[in-house]
């Protein structure tokens, strides 16, 4: 082992992580190993040879408990093997979501070799016997699972050949002057295998994509004009990436084997805008690509090599997009690999990475925590996209995030059920905004009766929605509130004053979570004369005993710890209303600093009752808006300055996503969002934008073909005749031989 290697790997094990993994007394993938003998304890061979071939007819079996739960064992082992496990985020059950790997298998392909696993060994794939082979005796085994990995470290890190029955002993050589001390036997390959990934620099010959730095403004026209409709674009770079000959033909393998590269633009140490490259050229070469890009009729596009300069900038270097994205979460520069170790890119220098340490950045967290912080402040917000872009979805979580509750934000059933939970327990509420909605139905208006003589109309004031919320809301919570007050009572004793008397007492917190009074002689000598328990003091009867007591605190409670749960309202199509109707003079009130509790409180007479209003600093509004709608007139400023406004926009993201267990079907969707967002490109008006009008994400995602068709059929169609109709789109004689080619790709 050489010096560099030694100390890098000396470094590397002083690190929390591997700290961890050193001193743990289980190995370190025992839920693993559980699951692997639960699966292996599956008998049924007769249904195992049924479904073995199980991902090309998938929806024949959904309705099959018998092969659900078999199906369910695998994904529960697969969780604990692989990264991009299928539900890992929920079935693995580790704190720390850790896995043997980051292997390139998918989801489709785990189960099919681990049901050959079952029926016949011989036929599974050597990563799967490496899988298996580590979870039964991680002693004389590793995860390192790929054989090409295995073959590149032996010859590259080792400098052996490789030899399967001698890599593991090859690997424990390589490393014994390290003098490794574990607490648990079983965890040392494990620990060998993190170093060797962490050595990556010096045997993995990757090259994954490109990333610079770049403040200039240029990007944010090109995001724009991929919204509007762009295929494809033509950028440069005026460096070559170096060292050129061996980072380019690099580069050129990545294109042949995923179809694309990445190219990440760095502004103030983040990566913040991506392009996904599919062809790339010399500047000395671009007269042999030219014509070739000229035909997919790429903005940026200019047949003179002259025309690519800036000042006294020229393009060295020519990249073919499909795509080019601001990223809705910054991947901070320190996380890019860069290439052989060749540091971070400095200036307008071009950097090749070999990875990104992020394993995953979860995009739909990231969102919810940013609409969390801008609702937090603002008080109310309006979700605004096209049909399908998430709305329902994306509000629903962000009320659960606002209330504090736990959950996986990828897990729509999961939202959706504690979405439902928290409207029967009053922390949610949900109303529709119409054209017939007034104030008299959202804040307060008068409703006639019959008086008791049959002849005579009363007329009473019947609150709304709004007020009826909070009304509500403005009790504190009791809770919350004893909570604070047990808090307050660890770090010492409160004296209060009984109302009557003016007799002096003191609170202390007992053993038991009780308050222990201390009043007259027993203050003197510091003992308890009294108990009050929790239900007591929650009850505070007159006639209890101990009243001149509970009053007082109940008192300071309600006065010095004025807590109340958030509660959230959501409006749903709130664009269809008359906001300021409906609301009334209650829109001011609405701002951060005019509710209860503000820096500026605010509150008004009510027209009916005559009493006093404000509206409870807990109280959080959620609207949302279709985009494409132009049934109802624009929301007026005043309205406007009141509400924080959010796009969802369709995501290509999500589609993929969705199908990651049916790539098949999931190509198919997605050249049926490309060819849909295509036409809408070519013939929306001109005062709208693709945000506005491009069909959600959600039109495409379907659980088997026929679904998608029926989507496409009875969803997507109609509402493209629709735009037509409204005049979002202009008239095109194209769109009946349009649908004919939608209808062509789900053959």
């Amino acid at each position: 082992m050489d010096t560099e290697v030694y100390k890098k790997s000396q470094e590397f094990l002083q690190t929390e992580g591997m700290q961890k993994i050193m001193v743990s007394t289980d190995f370190y993938f025992q839920k693993a190993r559980d699951a692997f003998y639960k699966f292996m304890e599956y008998d049924n061979r007769r249904l195992i040879e049924e479904i073995v071939d199980w991902t090309y007819n998938k929806q024949r079996y959904s309705d099959r408990n018998d092969v659900q739960e078999l199906l369910g064992l695998i994904d529960n082992l697969v969780a604990y093997c692989d990264v991009h496990a299928f539900n890992k985020a929920k079935l693995n059950e580790y704190e720390d979501k850790r896995v043997l790997a980051r292997s390139n298998i998918r989801q489709n392909a785990w189960i099919k070799q681990l049901l050959l696993y079952k029926l016949d060994r011989n036929k599974c794939t050597p990563a799967i016997h490496n899988t298996v082979n580590y979870i039964l005796k991680p002693e004389t085994n590793i995860n390192i699972l790929s054989e090409e990995h295995r073959f590149i470290i032996s010859q590259l890190l080792l400098k052996k050949d490789y030899v399967h029955d001698h890599f593991v002993s090859d690997i424990c050589d390589f490393f014994k002057e390290l003098d490794i001390q574990v607490s648990n036997p079983l965890n040392k390959t494990h620990l060998y295998s993190r170093l060797i990934y962490n050595l990556a620099d010096i045997w993995c010959d990757i090259v994954k994509g490109l990333v610079a730095r770049d403040r200039t403004e240029w990007k944010n026209q090109l995001e724009t004009d991929f919204k509007n409709g762009a295929k494809y674009s033509v950028t440069w770079w005026h460096e070559l990436p170096q060292p050129k000959n061996k980072i380019l033909p690099r580069l050129r393998k990545t294109i042949e084997n995923d179809g694309y590269f990445d190219f990440y633009y760095v502004e103030n140490n983040e990566a913040v805008y991506k392009a996904t490259v599919n062809d790339f050229v010399e500047a000395s070469d671009y007269s042999l690509k030219m014509e070739e890009w000229k035909k997919k009729d790429p903005i940026w596009f200019s047949e003179s090599l002259d025309e690519y300069v800036d000042d006294n900038k020229s393009a060295k270097i020519l990249f073919l997009s499909s795509r080019f994205e601001r990223l809705q979460t910054p991947i901070p520069i320190e996380l890019f690999k860069i290439y052989k170790d060749k540091g971070l890119p400095v200036r307008a220098h071009l950097g090749a990475f070999s990875d990104i340490e992020q394993i995953e950045i979860n995009i739909m967290a990231d969102r919810l925590e940013l609409l969390k912080q801008i609702l937090l402040q603002k008080k109310q917000i309006i979700l605004q996209g096209a049909p399908g872009t998430g709305k329902t979805y994306n509000t629903a979580a962000l009320a659960l995030s606002i209330l504090g509750i736990q959950f996986n934000p990828n897990d729509h059933n999961e939202i959706m059920k504690l979405y439902d939970e928290q409207r029967k327990n009053n922390c949610i509420f949900f109303t529709t905004f119409h054209q017939s909605m007034g104030y008299e139905d959202f804040v307060e208006g008068l409703k006639p009766e019959v008086a008791e003589n049959g002849k005579d109309v009363l007329y009473r004031v019947e609150d709304g929605i709004f007020k009826k919320i909070c009304s509500q809301k403005e009790k504190p919570d009791f809770e919350q509130q004893y909570q604070l007050l047990q808090n307050l009572l660890k770090k010492g004793e409160l004296r209060f004053e009984t109302k009557t008397d003016h007799s002096p007492f003191t609170v202390i917190l007992n053993s038991s979570g009780n308050l222990s009074i201390s009043s007259g002689k027993y203050l003197e000598n510091g003992s308890s004369a009294t108990s009050i328990t929790k239900e007591k003091l929650e009850k505070r009867d007159p006639g209890d005993k101990n009243s001149c007591y509970i009053e007082v605190i109940r008192d300071y409670m309600n006065k010095e710890l004025q807590v109340s749960k958030p509660c959230v309202l959501i409006i749903d199509e709130i664009n269809r209303g008359n906001i300021s109707k409906i609301f009334g003079e209650l829109i001011t009130l609405l701002e951060a600093d005019k509710r209860q509790n503000g820096e500026h409180p605010v509150s008004v007479i009510l027209p009916y009752s005559k009493k006093e209003f404000s509206v409870p600093s807990n109280i959080y509004i959620i609207g949302t808006m279709n985009t494409t709608d132009r049934s109802t007139g624009r929301i007026d400023y005043a309205v406007r300055r009141r509400f924080a406004f959010y796009t969802l926009e369709a995501d290509t993201e999500a589609i993929v996503s969705h199908y990651r267990e049916k790539v098949e079907l999931g190509e198919k969707a997605n050249q049926l969002f490309n060819a849909v967002r295509e036409f809408i490109s070519d013939n929306k008006t001109e005062d709208l934008e693709m945000d506005e009008l491009m069909v959600g994400h959600s039109y495409f995602m379907a659980s088997s073909a026929e679904e998608l068709r029926l989507k496409l059929d009875y969803e997507i169609i109609p509402l493209i005749k629709e735009y037509e109709k409204d005049g979002l789109l202009q008239p095109s004689d194209e769109l009946k031989d349009k649908i004919n080619e939608w209808e062509s790709l789900l053959d």
